[in-house]
């Protein structure tokens, strides 16, 4: 029994100093000296638009081509002179849900008007008002219900498109803003006279970077995605997920920025005493999309957690052959049903 605890112990000690043996791979350094950074940021390319963006879509100019026919939840303008002093008719009007125009209860029930044309609608109007012999009457188109639906914060869909309900979609995917100005303008222009939108971007979604924090075995334990607004820098970004954690390495911290395809990436090391004690802006690089900026586990950490994987299994084998050991040795007082003593 002493000769196999011995040799045990032996291949724990074994597996133990193996673990000072793992080296961290080494890094290919490719920083440049005129990388942007504090002092010396640069401007992103102009924004491609991409899922899940969301745009803020304006509708500034849209008349419906003719013949328009009403619909529930349009709008339009009325004026009529020479009506009721308590009751004037002006202003905008919303035809209701069932299709029909409520001038106010004074001028007797709603006027069906879903289905009209502009100059029908005011011939209804005017037929109502007969007896008031109203000599100035004016119906305009004010608003739309598909305006309406155009108008507001649209959200870029996985397949690169913007939705406008009864209008369609537009695809905008991979263009700038004028471009996709120009795009949904055409789209429009199947069911308006010369429309004119105007589009922003409310919510960069698409364009992201990482942080990644290192748990001290087998690659990052915590990974943070942030928006890319255009000037973040090291010290920004590490500020923004609650600074360094407590096992971090201050001394191996750099940024993974990818390469174009089939060129390796750029490794730019972190001097993170250097940002913070002495405001050296060298490697306080600005941030692009994309870029991981990753932060090195202790060594220390990192040693213990190879020593914790690599034991566990072992410790699992040992106790399960003690608890065997304990159950089969008779009927003592030692707490596991036995006589004999665990260690003899």
């Amino acid at each position: 029994m002493t000769t196999w605890r011995t040799g045990l112990l032996a291949v724990i000690l074994a597996l133990t100093a193996s673990t000072g043996c793992l080296k961290n791979r080494r890094l290919p350094i490719t920083a440049m000296p005129d990388m942007p950074k504090e002092l010396s940021l640069t401007t992103l390319p102009e924004h491609m638009i991409e899922p899940p963006d969301v745009l803020q879509i304006d509708l500034i100019a849209a008349v419906p081509k003719p013949p328009y026919k009403l619909q529930p939840l349009d709008a339009i303008s009325v004026r009529a002179e020479g009506v009721l002093p308590d009751a004037p008719i002006r202003g905008v009007y919303q035809v209701e849900t069932d299709g029909t125009l409520n001038l106010g209860s004074a001028y007797g029930a709603p006027i069906p008007v879903v289905g009209l044309t502009i100059p029908e609608v005011k011939a209804a109007i005017s037929k109502v008002l007969e007896s008031y012999k109203a000599p100035v009457l004016d119906v305009a188109l004010a608003q739309t219900r598909g305006m309406q639906q155009i108008r507001g914060q649209h959200l870029v869909r996985p397949d690169g498109t913007v939705w406008f309900d009864i209008y369609g979609s537009v695809r905008i995917v991979g263009m700038t803003l004028p471009q996709a100005r120009q795009a949904i303008e055409t789209h429009l222009g199947q069911y308006f006279l010369e429309p004119q939108v105007a589009v922003n971007i409310t919510g960069y979604n698409s364009k992201v970077f990482y942080v990644c924090y290192d748990g001290g075995f087998n690659g990052a334990a915590q990974v943070f995605r942030l928006p890319s607004t255009g000037n973040e820098k090291v010290i920004d970004v590490i500020s923004q997920v609650g600074g360094l954690s407590q096992i971090a390495d201050y001394k191996r911290i750099w940024i993974a920025r990818p390469g174009p395809v089939g060129c390796p990436p750029q490794i730019l090391p972190i001097d993170w005493r250097g940002i913070t004690e002495f405001a050296d802006v060298a490697t306080n690089y600005q941030i692009f999309p994309g870029d991981r900026l990753f932060v090195k586990a202790s060594p220390m950490v990192s040693f213990g957690a190879r020593t914790d994987r690599l034991l566990a299994p072992i410790e699992r084998i040992l106790g399960f052959y003690l608890l065997a050991q304990a159950v089969g040795n008779g009927n003592g007082n030692n707490g596991f049903g036995g006589g004999v003593p665990l260690f003899p």
